[in-house]
């Protein structure tokens, strides 16, 4: 199989380039509108699976994360702890915020841990989170 070239490809500004500025310039434009500094979401969907946790016999294909998109229009954005599941497995919040402003991303991440003192220093297992029935 030959390897697409990404730079100077008609399918590329079409299929990723265009589509990326339209939903950035939507992202920022809610904020600007909005007077906002950020946004603040859950950054998971449903409780991860460990490496040996089958799921109908296969390790879950997701969906995992609501976060991916930042990554797609090119903003920062971090995860801070917010709480537990009731089978302890943590989940978080991600904070999203304009290009370049990522020392105010990382002081308020800082501040909201100080604040909640939600995290909780990981355990370690050597089989998984949950036993496995043979």
């Amino acid at each position: 199989m030959a390897q697409a070239r990404f730079e100077g490809s008609p399918a590329a500004e079409a299929d990723v380039l265009k589509p990326r500025r339209q939903a950035l310039a939507l992202y920022d434009e809610t904020l600007d509108r909005m007077h906002l500094d950020g946004y603040v979401y859950p950054a998971i969907q449903m409780p991860p699976p460990d490496e040996t946790m089958p799921q109908d016999g296969k390790l879950s294909g997701g969906p995992h994360s609501d976060t991916s998109w930042v990554n797609m229009i090119g903003v920062p954005a971090v995860v801070v702890p917010a709480g537990f599941y009731p089978s302890g497995l943590p989940f978080g919040l991600e904070i999203s915020t304009r290009r370049w402003h990522d020392g105010d991303l990382l002081g308020w991440a800082y501040a909201f841990e100080q604040a909640t003192h939600l995290r909780r220093p990981p355990v370690l297992v050597d089989k998984g989170l949950l036993p496995i029935n043979p």
